[in-house]
């Protein structure tokens, strides 16, 4: 099957540093799959490849006010960890792109995302 660059985007789902990164809230939670799959490095280099061909990058990053306004106020699952964390705070180092991964000229980044669920 041939890919045609031109009408490929990547999407790159929260790669924040609470996730990501040593000192995230949620960081503790994925450290070991990330570690054991080598995440962050083998996804960098899909990035890279997919530039290089022209490829669209598109970065979905979930961010939310102080306070959580923007969801339920008695949350479960993730979003529960996500506010009793603090967690992805707009503004603030958790919700930041992972260095890494930073968008580049013409990457589009997605704002607004309060989900979990990029393409809803």
């Amino acid at each position: 099957m041939a890919i045609d660059p031109t009408k490929t985007a990547l999407v790159l789902i929260e790669f924040q540093n609470d996730f990501t990164t040593e000192g995230g809230v949620l960081h503790g939670a994925v450290k070991e799959v990330m570690g054991k799959t080598e995440m962050l490095a083998k996804t960098k280099e899909v990035v890279g490849r997919a530039r290089s061909k022209g490829v669209t990058i598109m970065h979905a990053p979930i961010a939310f006010a102080e306070g959580y306004n923007e969801i339920t106020k008695h949350p479960y699952g993730i979003l529960k960890g996500v506010v009793d964390g603090k967690a992805f705070i707009k503004g603030q180092w958790g919700s930041a792109i992972v260095d890494d991964l930073a968008p580049q000229a013409g990457d589009i980044v997605v704002e607004g995302k309060r989900g979990l669920d990029t393409f809803a």
